[in-house]
């Protein structure tokens, strides 16, 4: 596929507009913006990305893009579509459960509702990477690669300035960096995600991130000792807050992991983020080709096109 076919892909990734409002039900709320302040650690709020592992994005995208692609809206229809394998929660209010998953499908960049009257539309992404070359891993890696902050749907003055980070890029070449360093080295923990990487706010810093990883290492620091010694300490402080943090990130991750070049091992304060060690050369080889670029937005109807938001 030559690099136009690329950028068209990229392009097309959930274009439309978007409906903030909706009630995503068995997600978690997205309008609690109020209780953050300028001065709380960032927070990687995409968290939906982590609803659906490769295996599950496979099957719906093949799904949409063979039999719903240009349909008027069905709503019943796309939830007998959807099925029990991807509901989780089948019992509960229709309108609402169909809500979250027309939100899901944005998240992913999978499609939309457009029209009047409404119809669905696969993304390019989808028909291309889903439904014909049916590899959700490549489909993940190219969404990923243009997921972005400041995003769409915050008007926090900490995400609107001063932070211009791709989370995934971000994290990738942390871990390449630490491998470099050693093998042994090539993952990160729960502290380390929460209190250092997630809270960079410009790429081109990941040797200064990896500087005081390695640091950190050395002391042998706890997760309780990355919290206390964090310039956040009096937010990390808040048992719940804290908690609320490291659950979106952490379920960030999940797509990190659909990609195929990261795992994830362990649970609670014993988390750790890992790239795997045969996928080194590849997650090197991602980085040179993939030359990813800071977006520059003007509304959220122009987000939407260039990057498949929520």
């Amino acid at each position: 596929m030559d690099d136009m076919n690329k950028k068209q892909i990229f392009s097309d990734i959930a274009r439309g507009k978007k409906t903030y409002e909706v009630d995503t039900d068995d997600l978690d709320d997205m309008d609690d913006d109020d209780e953050v302040k300028d001065t709380d650690p960032i927070r990687w709020k995409y968290h939906q990305m982590g609803q659906w592992d490769s295996k599950m994005i496979l099957n719906l995208g093949i799904k949409f893009a063979q039999d719903f692609d240009g349909k008027e809206v069905n709503e019943e229809e796309f939830m007998q579509m959807v099925g029990e394998d991807l509901d989780k929660n089948p019992t509960g209010d229709a309108e609402k459960r169909y809500g979250s998953y027309v939100t899901l499908l944005r998240v992913y960049g999978i499609g939309r509702t457009t029209g009047d009257p409404k119809r669905f539309e696969a993304s390019n992404a989808c028909k291309f990477f889903l439904g014909k070359k049916k590899n959700p891993k490549e489909f993940l890696l190219n969404h990923l690669m243009i997921w972005q902050y400041p995003n769409a749907t915050s008007n926090k003055k900490w995400y609107e300035e001063g932070v211009k980070i791709l989370p995934f890029p971000l994290t990738l070449k942390v871990l390449i960096l630490l491998s470099e360093k050693s093998p042994a080295h090539a993952f990160l923990t729960k502290g380390e995600l929460l209190t250092v990487v997630s809270q960079a706010q410009r790429m081109g810093k990941e040797e200064d991130l990896v500087e005081q990883i390695l640091a950190k290492r050395e002391k042998n620091t706890s997760y309780a000792d990355y919290l206390s010694s964090s310039k956040f300490k009096e937010f990390w402080a808040d048992k719940k807050k804290t908690e609320k943090h490291w659950d979106q990130l952490r379920r960030m991750t999940v797509s990190f992991c659909g990609t195929g070049l990261m795992k994830r091992e362990g649970t609670g304060d014993d988390y750790k983020l890992t790239l795997e060690q045969d996928s080194i050369a590849e997650a090197k080889n991602i980085l040179l080709i993939h030359k990813y670029e800071i977006y520059k937005w003007s509304d959220k109807d122009d987000w939407d096109k260039h990057h498949g938001a929520n």
